[in-house]
């Protein structure tokens, strides 16, 4: 996945978080979650549990998965939601 295509993925999964808020707050709480495609694949209170399970799940060299927690997404820290990074 190149530099662009990841970025428009993370977008994406940005928005699907803040167009289902309602349902993702009512569901998932404060917990983290992981996005991809549209959809909540896994969640959980510890980021990087989550973290692990998702990379034994899916293969992210083709498709941008989001954990983030809905606040987090909302209130976006610019460090932690600025979107893929670009290295040095």
């Amino acid at each position: 996945m190149n530099e662009e295509q990841c970025h428009r993925e993370w977008e994406e999964q940005v928005a699907y978080v803040k167009a289902n808020q309602d349902s993702i707050r009512k569901k998932y709480g404060s917990d983290y979650i992981a996005v991809q495609n549209g959809q909540v694949l896994d969640h959980d209170k510890d980021q990087f549990a989550l973290a692990r399970r998702i990379e034994g799940k899916v293969d992210r060299r083709d498709k941008f998965v989001l954990i983030s927690t809905l606040e987090q997404v909302l209130n976006p820290e610019p460090e932690f939601m600025g979107g893929p990074q670009e290295e040095a």
